[in-house]
């Protein structure tokens, strides 16, 4: 029989031959027709090789490294029961052959037959006991078809070849956790420890007698741990937790200092510390030693110099505890650093929003969009900064492209045209702006803030007010303590006569936020005077002009106290 380890010679060989035979007819024999399928397997010929090994086969049926080879072909080709048949071939003519076992072993592990897996790598492990991965695998076969004893019994064979190790001893534990005897395993990683200086092992106790309570027990773990590897993180964790839990704060921050200014810790692992530990959940304790963890973070970036995830962990605290500037700088740098960085530029354009800083936000969003032109998220990023800074054409452009890159998502598609919408309204395009309403309507039927805005611009035409009273009124039946919604449907309500039943709505919103707002408090009063409750609506107008000094943009009325002047001396429009 011809040896795998022959082939791989020949093959050797064959790729130095400078020219090609193509027949039996010249000198084309079964070695070289192998070493031809072999190479074109290994370039992924699949198709090549199978031609080969099958005139190869034809001619010779008990050629062991052809069927093994056919075995591995057609397995490519997703002809896993033909694979089989050539596998079992090629063992039954060479069963001394480790590579055509093992690789029959493979295929009936990713066939999902896990009997048929394991005993052919107990056959294995028996003639070749000196290959360790044969026994991981094992364990690992065994522990999926829950035979931990068997898994056990094969651990324990490592260990008389190879001898105990930290890993072997991690193993046994965990197979004794799986089998539901953790009080043995840890007894047995005791035993284990007092013979063997293991830093993984001892944190391990001192994670078990924490869990029971026992903080002394536990500590003299991790320092035992940090005494044989003073780097090792999870012991200066745990050990700067029980600190913590015991408010020795002067400790925890030692602790935590020599772990975060750890250059040969990874700055993944500092920065998932630092988003868990300091953040706004315990907004007490950030109170009480902002000092000290400012302290922290400005010591860590100095360590982890230019590391973006360093610098977003410490940019969330920073905009946590109400240091934008701050937080605005590091996620600056992330940008400079990663420029094309999704995530980095993401952070950047949000901090930016967040602090309302329009000039920076818009030129911003115009670098992240020349950056990732196609990204639904900076193309509706774009679109906002536009509207900020009343760059309404460029606007509506950014919210076009938004809905050819939506990808049918209809909730996206329906909001770009209810921004769009409005963009036109406030460009004094009112039909086309109701154009776009619509198409968003009959994308979502029940979308509100379209309803409401609908309504509210039908209101200010003067136009279908029962059609502006059908949405408004949909919007208030879903959301009845919306002020803005009150506000819209209320009013329609008055421009239709029924002004009664709008008083009732703005009693409501009154006490929902409404006397925040210069225009419902306006539009009360309008309602109260019409009614003949001259006393209370001047109270209300009074309201609405303090309200209409300070009130932003959206939500000043123009004109208000002139005309609140008119109505006092009697000259109502």
């Amino acid at each position: 029989m011809k040896k795998l380890t022959f082939i791989l010679a020949a093959l050797f060989l064959f790729a130095l031959c400078p020219f090609r035979v193509s027949g039996q007819e010249k000198g084309y024999n079964d070695e070289a027709m192998l070493a031809e399928a072999v190479t074109r397997y290994n370039n992924e010929d699949f198709s090549g090789a199978h031609r080969i090994l099958s005139r190869l086969l034809e001619n010779n049926p008990d050629n062991d490294a052809a069927n093994y080879y056919m075995g591995l072909v057609r397995f490519v080709l997703g002809n896993t029961s033909g694979a089989e048949g050539s596998l079992k071939k090629a063992v039954s003519l060479d069963s001394g052959n480790f590579w055509y076992r093992y690789r029959l072993a493979v295929l009936y592990a990713r066939t999902d037959r896990p009997e048929l897996t394991i005993s052919i790598y107990e056959r294995l492990l028996e003639d070749f006991p000196k290959k360790t991965e044969l026994y991981y695998t094992l364990i690992d076969l065994y522990t999926q078809q829950g035979q931990y004893d068997d898994a056990l019994s094969t651990l324990s064979q490592i260990e008389t070849v190879f001898g105990e190790t930290d890993a072997t001893a991690y193993a046994r534990f965990d197979l004794m956790r799986m089998k539901g005897d953790p009080k043995s395993g840890y007894e047995y990683l005791k035993k284990y420890n007092e013979g063997h200086a293991s830093s993984r092992i001892s944190s391990l106790l001192g994670d078990y007698y924490l869990s029971r309570y026992d903080k002394d027990s536990a500590m003299i773990m991790y320092q035992e741990a940090l005494a044989l590897e003073p780097d090792f993180p999870p012991a200066i964790l745990s050990v700067a937790d029980i600190y913590r839990m015991d408010s020795d704060y002067g400790n925890y921050f030692s602790y935590i200092n020599r772990f975060l200014t750890n250059p040969y810790i990874s700055t993944q692992i500092k920065s998932r510390y630092i988003n868990e530990a300091f953040t706004p959940n315990d907004p007490y304790f950030l109170e009480a030693f902002m000092p000290e963890i400012d302290t922290l973070m400005e010591n860590t970036l100095a360590v982890s110099m230019n590391d973006s995830l360093i610098n977003m962990a410490a940019g969330y605290y920073y905009f946590f505890t109400m240091r934008p500037d701050r937080a605005a700088s590091l996620f600056r740098e992330n940008v400079r650093m990663a420029e094309n960085s999704k995530p980095a530029w993401s952070n950047y354009l949000m901090i930016l929003y967040s602090l309302q800083r329009w000039d920076e936000y818009y030129a911003a969003t115009s670098d992240a969009v020349a950056r990732f032109g196609d990204d639904p998220h900076f193309i509706e990023q774009r679109g906002v900064a536009c509207i900020m800074k009343n760059d309404l054409d460029e606007a509506f452009i950014q919210f076009d492209r938004l809905i050819a890159f939506a990808g049918g998502d209809t909730s996206v598609i329906a909001g770009s045209y209810s921004v769009m919408g409005d963009i036109c309204h406030q460009q004094g395009n009112s039909r086309q702006g109701n154009r776009y309403y619509d198409k968003a309507l009959k994308l979502e039927p029940d979308n509100l803030p379209v309803l409401n805005n609908y309504a509210y611009y039908l209101s200010v035409e003067g136009k279908n007010l029962k059609k502006a009273a059908a949405m408004g009124k949909k919007c208030v039946d879903a959301e009845p303590d919306n002020p803005t919604y009150l506000d819209t449907y209320g009013w329609i309500l008055h421009l239709l006569g029924r002004s009664y039943e709008a008083k009732d709505l703005f009693r409501h919103a009154m006490l929902y936020g409404g006397r925040e707002s210069a225009v419902v408090l306006d539009h009360y009063a309008e309602i109260l005077y019409s009614l003949g409750d001259r006393d209370l609506a001047f109270l209300y107008w009074q309201q609405a002009i303090e309200k209409n000094s300070v009130s932003g943009v959206e939500d000043r009325v123009p004109g208000l106290e002139e005309k609140v002047a008119r109505y006092k001396a009697g000259q109502k429009d």
